[in-house]
Protein backbone atom coordinates (compact mmCIF):
# COMPACT_ATOMS: atom_id res chain seq x y z
CA UNK A 1 0.00 0.00 0.00
CA UNK A 2 2.87 2.10 -0.22
CA UNK A 3 3.83 2.48 -4.07
CA UNK A 4 6.91 5.08 -3.02
CA UNK A 5 8.67 2.48 -0.85
CA UNK A 6 8.07 -0.28 -2.91
CA UNK A 7 9.32 1.59 -5.77
CA UNK A 8 12.48 2.27 -4.09
CA UNK A 9 12.81 -1.43 -2.44
CA UNK A 10 12.86 -2.42 -6.22
CA UNK A 11 15.05 -0.04 -7.57
CA UNK A 12 17.86 -1.42 -3.98
CA UNK A 13 17.10 -5.11 -5.35
CA UNK A 14 17.87 -4.20 -9.23
CA UNK A 15 20.79 -2.81 -7.72
CA UNK A 16 22.15 -5.70 -6.04
CA UNK A 17 21.17 -8.00 -8.87
CA UNK A 18 22.97 -5.88 -11.27
CA UNK A 19 26.36 -6.43 -9.03
CA UNK A 20 25.71 -10.02 -7.76
CA UNK A 21 23.25 -11.94 -10.12
CA UNK A 22 23.12 -14.69 -7.79
CA UNK A 23 22.13 -12.89 -4.96
CA UNK A 24 18.45 -14.51 -4.85
CA UNK A 25 19.91 -18.41 -4.90
CA UNK A 26 22.04 -17.97 -2.18
CA UNK A 27 19.25 -15.57 -0.02
CA UNK A 28 17.18 -19.14 -0.58
CA UNK A 29 19.97 -21.40 0.74
CA UNK A 30 20.51 -19.12 3.67
CA UNK A 31 15.99 -19.34 4.26
CA UNK A 32 15.65 -22.99 3.74
CA UNK A 33 18.98 -24.83 3.80
CA UNK A 34 17.28 -28.33 3.51
CA UNK A 35 15.67 -27.19 0.64
CA UNK A 36 15.86 -29.97 -2.86
CA UNK A 37 17.54 -27.74 -4.79
CA UNK A 38 16.08 -29.70 -7.78
CA UNK A 39 12.88 -28.54 -7.13
CA UNK A 40 10.46 -24.86 -7.14
CA UNK A 41 8.60 -24.74 -4.27
CA UNK A 42 5.56 -23.14 -4.47
CA UNK A 43 2.93 -22.45 -1.50
CA UNK A 44 -0.18 -23.44 -1.24
CA UNK A 45 -0.76 -19.23 -0.78
CA UNK A 46 0.48 -19.03 -4.08
CA UNK A 47 -0.96 -22.16 -5.62
CA UNK A 48 -4.29 -20.55 -4.92
CA UNK A 49 -3.25 -17.15 -6.61
CA UNK A 50 -1.47 -19.16 -9.67
CA UNK A 51 -4.87 -20.79 -10.01
CA UNK A 52 -6.49 -17.59 -9.82
CA UNK A 53 -4.76 -15.48 -12.20
CA UNK A 54 -5.39 -14.88 -16.26
CA UNK A 55 -2.93 -16.49 -18.68
CA UNK A 56 -0.21 -13.80 -18.82
CA UNK A 57 0.39 -11.95 -22.30
CA UNK A 58 4.09 -11.92 -23.10
CA UNK A 59 5.45 -9.41 -25.62
CA UNK A 60 8.22 -10.65 -27.88
CA UNK A 61 9.84 -9.48 -30.80
CA UNK A 62 8.96 -11.64 -33.85
CA UNK A 63 12.84 -10.72 -35.18
CA UNK A 64 14.73 -11.51 -31.99
CA UNK A 65 16.14 -14.77 -33.31
CA UNK A 66 17.62 -16.73 -31.38
CA UNK A 67 15.83 -15.40 -28.19
CA UNK A 68 12.15 -14.85 -30.11
CA UNK A 69 10.40 -15.18 -33.63
CA UNK A 70 7.96 -16.19 -35.41
CA UNK A 71 8.40 -20.13 -36.68
CA UNK A 72 5.25 -21.64 -38.63
CA UNK A 73 3.00 -18.72 -37.43
CA UNK A 74 3.93 -19.34 -34.06
CA UNK A 75 6.23 -17.76 -31.09
CA UNK A 76 9.32 -19.65 -30.83
CA UNK A 77 12.70 -19.63 -29.43
CA UNK A 78 14.33 -19.29 -26.40
CA UNK A 79 12.62 -16.81 -24.45
CA UNK A 80 9.47 -19.34 -25.04
CA UNK A 81 11.43 -22.44 -24.16
CA UNK A 82 12.28 -20.30 -20.84
CA UNK A 83 8.51 -19.71 -20.13
CA UNK A 84 7.41 -23.22 -21.08
CA UNK A 85 9.62 -24.08 -18.72
CA UNK A 86 8.23 -22.22 -16.08
CA UNK A 87 4.82 -23.46 -16.97
CA UNK A 88 5.59 -26.56 -16.18
CA UNK A 89 7.46 -26.07 -12.87
CA UNK A 90 4.65 -23.45 -11.50
CA UNK A 91 1.75 -23.58 -13.22
CA UNK A 92 1.45 -20.06 -13.95
CA UNK A 93 -0.22 -19.81 -18.26
CA UNK A 94 1.38 -17.92 -20.75
CA UNK A 95 0.42 -16.74 -24.09
CA UNK A 96 2.71 -14.64 -26.99
CA UNK A 97 2.04 -11.10 -27.96
CA UNK A 98 4.10 -11.00 -31.41
CA UNK A 99 5.42 -7.26 -31.67
CA UNK A 100 7.57 -5.48 -34.24
CA UNK A 101 10.17 -2.89 -33.92
CA UNK A 102 8.66 0.24 -33.71
CA UNK A 103 6.41 -0.58 -30.88
CA UNK A 104 8.71 0.10 -27.35
CA UNK A 105 8.67 -1.63 -24.33
CA UNK A 106 6.98 1.10 -21.91
CA UNK A 107 4.29 1.38 -24.49
CA UNK A 108 3.30 -2.15 -24.88
CA UNK A 109 2.89 -2.64 -21.54
CA UNK A 110 1.17 1.20 -20.90
CA UNK A 111 -1.40 0.10 -23.61
CA UNK A 112 -2.35 -3.03 -22.11
CA UNK A 113 -1.51 -5.60 -24.56
CA UNK A 114 0.66 -7.04 -22.52
CA UNK A 115 1.58 -8.45 -19.07
CA UNK A 116 5.10 -9.08 -19.71
CA UNK A 117 7.86 -8.02 -21.79
CA UNK A 118 10.07 -11.29 -22.65
CA UNK A 119 13.36 -9.68 -23.17
CA UNK A 120 14.78 -6.87 -21.84
CA UNK A 121 18.60 -6.27 -21.97
CA UNK A 122 19.02 -5.40 -17.81
CA UNK A 123 19.68 -1.34 -17.37
CA UNK A 124 18.00 -1.30 -13.69
CA UNK A 125 18.74 2.91 -14.37
CA UNK A 126 16.65 2.65 -17.71
CA UNK A 127 13.99 0.20 -16.51
CA UNK A 128 13.31 2.62 -12.84
CA UNK A 129 12.92 5.47 -15.72
CA UNK A 130 10.28 3.37 -17.45
CA UNK A 131 8.34 2.27 -14.37
CA UNK A 132 9.74 -1.37 -15.45
CA UNK A 133 10.50 -4.40 -12.43
CA UNK A 134 12.84 -6.48 -13.71
CA UNK A 135 12.85 -9.99 -13.04
CA UNK A 136 16.12 -12.35 -12.15
CA UNK A 137 18.07 -12.10 -15.81
CA UNK A 138 17.62 -15.65 -17.19
CA UNK A 139 20.40 -15.11 -19.79
CA UNK A 140 23.68 -13.98 -18.00
CA UNK A 141 26.73 -13.76 -21.11
CA UNK A 142 28.72 -11.41 -22.01
CA UNK A 143 28.66 -9.06 -25.18
CA UNK A 144 30.26 -9.86 -28.39
CA UNK A 145 31.27 -7.97 -31.99
CA UNK A 146 31.07 -9.45 -35.01
CA UNK A 147 33.09 -7.77 -36.93
CA UNK A 148 34.05 -7.61 -40.64
CA UNK A 149 37.68 -9.05 -41.55
CA UNK A 150 40.58 -6.40 -42.73
CA UNK A 151 38.48 -3.58 -40.71
CA UNK A 152 39.44 -2.28 -37.32
CA UNK A 153 36.13 -1.95 -35.43
CA UNK A 154 35.90 1.73 -35.49
CA UNK A 155 31.77 2.42 -36.43
CA UNK A 156 29.96 -0.17 -34.68
CA UNK A 157 26.01 -0.76 -35.31
CA UNK A 158 23.62 -1.96 -32.42
CA UNK A 159 20.66 -1.85 -30.56
CA UNK A 160 19.89 1.07 -28.20
CA UNK A 161 20.35 -1.04 -25.12
CA UNK A 162 23.50 -2.44 -26.39
CA UNK A 163 24.72 0.43 -27.97
CA UNK A 164 24.65 2.14 -24.02
CA UNK A 165 26.48 -0.82 -22.58
CA UNK A 166 29.71 -0.55 -25.05
CA UNK A 167 29.48 3.10 -24.96
CA UNK A 168 30.20 2.99 -21.38
CA UNK A 169 32.66 1.16 -21.32
CA UNK A 170 34.62 1.92 -24.80
CA UNK A 171 33.31 5.84 -25.43
CA UNK A 172 36.28 6.13 -28.12
CA UNK A 173 34.07 4.39 -31.30
CA UNK A 174 31.48 6.01 -32.93
CA UNK A 175 28.32 4.28 -32.66
CA UNK A 176 25.02 3.60 -34.90
CA UNK A 177 21.68 2.99 -33.81
CA UNK A 178 19.62 -0.23 -35.08
CA UNK A 179 16.22 -0.01 -34.29
CA UNK A 180 17.10 -4.00 -33.71
CA UNK A 181 19.96 -6.03 -33.98
CA UNK A 182 18.91 -8.22 -37.43
CA UNK A 183 19.00 -3.86 -38.47
CA UNK A 184 22.22 -3.59 -36.98
CA UNK A 185 23.32 -7.05 -39.52
CA UNK A 186 22.19 -5.51 -42.48
CA UNK A 187 24.03 -2.43 -42.04
CA UNK A 188 27.43 -5.02 -41.46
CA UNK A 189 26.34 -6.91 -44.58
CA UNK A 190 25.97 -3.47 -46.72
CA UNK A 191 29.40 -2.55 -45.24
CA UNK A 192 27.72 0.50 -43.70
CA UNK A 193 29.86 -0.10 -40.53
CA UNK A 194 33.14 -1.91 -39.60
CA UNK A 195 30.91 -4.36 -36.44
CA UNK A 196 28.05 -5.42 -35.08
CA UNK A 197 27.80 -5.59 -30.52
CA UNK A 198 25.32 -7.56 -29.35
CA UNK A 199 24.76 -10.29 -26.77
CA UNK A 200 27.17 -13.58 -27.23
CA UNK A 201 24.02 -16.08 -28.01
CA UNK A 202 22.80 -13.48 -30.83
CA UNK A 203 26.84 -13.06 -32.10
CA UNK A 204 26.85 -17.02 -32.47
CA UNK A 205 23.41 -17.24 -34.00
CA UNK A 206 24.27 -14.38 -36.48
CA UNK A 207 28.10 -15.99 -37.42
CA UNK A 208 26.00 -18.83 -38.91
CA UNK A 209 23.98 -16.75 -41.37
CA UNK A 210 26.90 -14.72 -42.75
CA UNK A 211 30.61 -16.21 -44.63
CA UNK A 212 32.21 -17.29 -41.99
CA UNK A 213 35.15 -16.14 -43.65
CA UNK A 214 34.30 -12.57 -44.07
CA UNK A 215 33.76 -11.90 -40.32
CA UNK A 216 35.19 -12.53 -37.34
CA UNK A 217 33.83 -13.03 -33.62
CA UNK A 218 35.18 -11.34 -30.40
CA UNK A 219 34.45 -12.10 -27.42
CA UNK A 220 34.07 -8.93 -24.92
CA UNK A 221 34.79 -10.71 -21.23
CA UNK A 222 34.28 -7.12 -19.16
CA UNK A 223 30.72 -6.06 -20.60
CA UNK A 224 28.02 -8.44 -19.24
CA UNK A 225 24.54 -8.58 -21.50
CA UNK A 226 21.94 -9.81 -19.49
CA UNK A 227 18.40 -10.42 -20.71
CA UNK A 228 15.55 -10.78 -18.23
CA UNK A 229 11.42 -10.41 -18.82
CA UNK A 230 9.72 -7.47 -17.36
CA UNK A 231 6.84 -6.60 -15.68
CA UNK A 232 4.92 -2.97 -14.99
CA UNK A 233 5.89 -1.57 -12.07
CA UNK A 234 2.46 -1.93 -10.26
CA UNK A 235 2.50 -5.65 -11.48
CA UNK A 236 1.06 -8.44 -8.48
CA UNK A 237 4.74 -8.69 -5.98
CA UNK A 238 3.47 -12.17 -6.03
CA UNK A 239 4.31 -12.61 -9.62
CA UNK A 240 7.76 -11.53 -9.72
CA UNK A 241 8.89 -13.17 -6.65
CA UNK A 242 7.56 -16.07 -8.74
CA UNK A 243 9.43 -15.41 -11.55
CA UNK A 244 12.32 -14.47 -9.97
CA UNK A 245 12.63 -17.84 -7.92
CA UNK A 246 11.76 -20.39 -10.84
CA UNK A 247 14.08 -18.56 -13.48
CA UNK A 248 16.95 -18.62 -10.96
CA UNK A 249 16.62 -21.90 -10.18
CA UNK A 250 16.55 -22.50 -14.58
CA UNK A 251 19.89 -20.76 -14.61
CA UNK A 252 21.36 -22.77 -12.29
CA UNK A 253 19.98 -25.88 -13.64
CA UNK A 254 18.86 -25.97 -17.57
CA UNK A 255 19.49 -22.41 -18.77
CA UNK A 256 23.12 -23.07 -20.50
CA UNK A 257 21.46 -26.18 -22.27
CA UNK A 258 18.40 -24.17 -23.42
CA UNK A 259 20.28 -21.33 -24.79
CA UNK A 260 23.06 -23.66 -26.82
CA UNK A 261 20.14 -26.29 -27.90
CA UNK A 262 17.34 -23.08 -29.14
CA UNK A 263 20.88 -21.09 -30.81
CA UNK A 264 21.33 -24.00 -32.65
CA UNK A 265 17.80 -24.83 -33.93
CA UNK A 266 16.82 -21.03 -35.39
CA UNK A 267 16.54 -20.52 -38.72
CA UNK A 268 18.76 -19.63 -40.86
CA UNK A 269 16.72 -18.93 -44.23
CA UNK A 270 16.10 -15.66 -43.75
CA UNK A 271 19.20 -14.85 -44.14
CA UNK A 272 18.93 -14.80 -47.87
CA UNK A 273 16.75 -11.62 -47.24
CA UNK A 274 19.65 -9.40 -45.67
Amino acid sequence: QRPQLAAQLDQAMGNILLYNSSFVSTLERIAQPDRNRYRVLVSDKEKDFIAALPPQRVALPVDNAPFSYLRDGKMDGIAVRLLERVAELTGLRFTYVPTGDKETAADILASGKADILGSMIVNHIDAQEKGLRLTTPYYQDNMALLIRKGRTPERVAAAHAYRELLKESVPDLSYETAATTLEALTLLENGRVDAIACDMATATYYANLLHRGDYEMKRLPNIPAYLSLALSRDADARLGFLLDRTIQYLVNSEMDEIVQRETNRAPLSFSNNL
